[in-house]
């Protein structure tokens, strides 16, 4: 295993085909909803869902969510920042990357889950030109 490529598990097939699926749903529900919630919203959650679907997540990709949560912002920013932050001090400690691809993981689905979940009950943030 190298430190930007995914850890590998065995027979994880089965898994990896659920998570797919589980992307997919989510794509549609966010593609079926969008006209309920705020365009920068659903963007941003899109970005998270294929970011959580995916089995491979360098940390490059973890960066291109970040601005639009920085656009939505309030707790799905933090949300996102963790994510971010979990990321990077890896690399600033010079720790394994492996050490923390479970929490920042972890924190990308609950992130990506909940807002799937505000996308489908239409109650997402509205963004308003500052």
């Amino acid at each position: 295993m190298n430190e930007f490529g995914s850890v590998d598990v065995r027979n994880a097939s089965t898994a990896i085909d659920l998570v797919l699926a589980l992307g997919l749903v989510a794509l549609v529900v966010i593609a079926v909803r969008t006209r309920h919630v705020d365009p920068w919203f659903a963007a941003f959650v899109t970005m998270t869902v294929v970011l959580a679907a995916n089995k491979v997540l360098s940390p490059q990709y973890v960066s291109w969510p970040a601005p639009l949560a920085a656009v939505v912002g309030g707790r799905w920013f933090w949300g996102y920042a963790g994510v971010a932050a979990l990321t990077a001090v890896p690399y600033v400690l010079g720790a394994s990357t492996v050490d923390f691809a479970i929490p920042r993981n972890a924190l990308l689905v609950v992130v990506a889950v909940a807002g799937v979940t505000a996308v489908a009950r239409g109650t997402g943030p509205r963004i308003t030109a500052g």
